[in-house]
Formats: C-alpha cells, sequence, structure tokens
C-alpha cells in the first residue's frame, strides 16, 4: 500500500513539474510575442544633421509606425565610431537598443592602438541599409581628364601628387590606398577632419584630387565646382551615372564602398532580430525611401541576417590586409 502511496506521489510531483515547464515556455513565447513593449534607442555614431543621421532618422520613423512603439535617434560621435559601438555592444541583448554601423567598424580594429569592439563576436547584424561608393575628383582645371592620366601623372612625381580625404582610416583613405596598391602608384596623403574643409580646399585648387563619398561629390559636380574621374563601387552611382567605375578604368575587380547597417548586441533573440529585418527590408522598398536614396548616393540593399554577418566577417580581413599592406596609421 505504502508503495502505490509512494508511486502515486512521484506521479504527480511528475505531472506538476511538466505543468510548470509548459506554463513557462507559454510565458516566454507570449514575453517574445510582445516585442517590442517599450521605446528602442537607435545610436548613430554620427553628429546630427548629416546623410546618414537623416537616414537613420527616416528608417527609424517608419520602424516605429510599423513597431507601434517610439524609435528614437541618439547621435554619439567620438573615437571613429568606436563611442557609439562599444556602448552597444555592451547593452543587453533584448532589441531594444539598436546601432546604425558603418564599415568603419570593420577597418577600425586594423588600426594601430585601436580599442574598437569585435564586430563579428560583439554584434548580431539585423540588415545592411545602404552603400555608398567612393568618388575619386579633382579640381576643373587640372589636367587629367580620367583615372588612368591621373595615376600616369602619380607614376611621374611618387609622393608628390597630393589627394584630401576626411581622415586617416576613413573609407575614402582606405579605397586611395588600395588603389595606390593596385595601381603601384604613391599619393601624398593629405587628412582633413570635416567634409566642409576638405572640399573647399579641393575647390580653390589648393589640393588637386578628392576621394569621397559620392553623396559629397555629386552636387559639387553638378554645381561645376569638381569633376568626378570615377567612383569606387561595383557598379556606376545613380548620383553620378556618367561616371566610370575604377573597375571599367582599366583595374577589373576593384570596389571600395561605404555601408550602414542595423546591428544589435549580440545573444539578442533570433525572432526579434527576424522581426527587425522583416521591417526594415520593407521600409528599404517603399516608393518615397526608393526615391530619395539615389538621389543621395546611396543604393539600397536590406540583406539578410546571415549575409550581413557573412560581409562583415569578410571586410574585417579584407581591410586588415589592406591596412597593413598600405601601413595606414604609421604613415
Amino acid at each position: 500500500m505504502m508503495t502505490c502511496l509512494k508511486r502515486a506521489n512521484v506521479w504527480h510531483r511528475a505531472l506538476a513539474a511538466c505543468l510548470l515547464v509548459a506554463i513557462a515556455g507559454q510565458g516566454m513565447d507570449a514575453l517574445a510575442e510582445t516585442y517590442p513593449s517599450r521605446a528602442i534607442r537607435l545610436i548613430v555614431p554620427f553628429n546630427a544633421g548629416g546623410g546618414i543621421d537623416a537616414l537613420a532618422r527616416q528608417v527609424g520613423a517608419k520602424l516605429s509606425e510599423a513597431l507601434g512603439q517610439p524609435v528614437v535617434v541618439e547621435n554619439l560621435p567620438g573615437a571613429g565610431g568606436n563611442r557609439a559601438s562599444d556602448l552597444v555592444a555592451r547593452a543587453a541583448p533584448d532589441g531594444y537598443t539598436l546601432l546604425v554601423g558603418a564599415n568603419s567598424m570593420t577597418i577600425n580594429p586594423a588600426l594601430p592602438g585601436s580599442h574598437a569592439p569585435d564586430p563579428v563576436r560583439a554584434f548580431s547584424p539585423v540588415s545592411k541599409l545602404v552603400t555608398i561608393p567612393v568618388a575619386v575628383a579633382v579640381t576643373p582645371s587640372f589636367e587629367a581628364r580620367s583615372l588612368q592620366e591621373l595615376l600616369a601623372l602619380a607614376r611621374k612625381t611618387p609622393r608628390k601628387l597630393a589627394y584630401a580625404n576626411q581622415g586617416i582610416g576613413t573609407t575614402s583613405h582606405i579605397a586611395a590606398s588600395l588603389l595606390s596598391l593596385r595601381a603601384g602608384v604613391e599619393f601624398l596623403h593629405v587628412p582633413y577632419s570635416g567634409t566642409g574643409s576638405v572640399a573647399r580646399d579641393v575647390i580653390s585648387g589648393e589640393i588637386p584630387v578628392l576621394f569621397s563619398a559620392t553623396g559629397v561629390v555629386a552636387p559639387l559636380v553638378r554645381g561645376g565646382q569638381l569633376r568626378a574621374l570615377a567612383v569606387t563601387g561595383s557598379q556606376r552611382s545613380s548620383a553620378l551615372p556618367e561616371v566610370p567605375t575604377v573597375a571599367e578604368s582599366g583595374l577589373p575587380g576593384f570596389e571600395v564602398s561605404s555601408w550602414y547597417g542595423v546591428l544589435a548586441p549580440a545573444g539578442t533573440p533570433a525572432e526579434t532580430v527576424g522581426r527587425l529585418h522583416a521591417e526594415l527590408v520593407r521600409i528599404l522598398a517603399l516608393p518615397d525611401v526608393t526615391d530619395r536614396l539615389p538621389r543621395q548616393g546611396m543604393h539600397p540593399v536590406g540583406n539578410t541576417p546571415a549575409q550581413f554577418a557573412a560581409e562583415i566577417s569578410a571586410d574585417v580581413e579584407r581591410w586588415a590586409r589592406v591596412v597593413r599592406e598600405a601601413r595606414i596609421g604609421v604613415e
């Protein structure tokens, strides 16, 4: 009799345990289904007012409408983007703190003295939003009329033909360095800390060559203040459709572009990442977005989290080789 009672007690305890597990599972499912239940922070590693800030605010507003919760854009510039990246990398992996990351996060870890987070391990990529190629431009009076003529001049005067850009380790610097390596030339690098001053000095003729984002260069080309020789993307830029790519200009396979995308802290639930990804892809396909971005030199992407992760990993390896071979940061 006692044995039967003991067996019954054991059976009841096992049943109770199963019920508790089932209830807990249903609770977790319900919790997952309620995302988001509060405001989401969208951290931008640049000052307010720029093209990427405008992109983040446009996407953030539409994401807020889709999710039914505020999406608050916060500008956190500093340390080449590392300040914002570090904040998001350390945030709780719950989908409420997101980063508008830039391709600089795949360059920074290779720079001497950098304390950048590891972009492969520190984040859960959601989707790449846009790519922006670099434009190679000159003052209108400059003698070179094509990229090949520019490279020929550089070969004749090693380290004397100056080019300006926004700073050491930026995408434009990487593009110029890779071009130098591929073409076997040596330019004189003149780094600046701001877009306005660098464009002004090239327009005035103080420095003859500029490497900068197409969104910066295109309006100056249309205004007759600069002449574009090439763009560094895999295809021609919609902002400068008449300008050939570097690959078309004699260096096949050459491609360097800035990119901007949304990332969450590593460990963010796959369901949350999937929900965000689906909404971002939908937003990038909206008519007002697809109309506006190309005019700013931005090419919409909207790839999957797995594709974005693979590209980040490949970029880290690729730019580490360029930084090492071009001795960027130890010039």
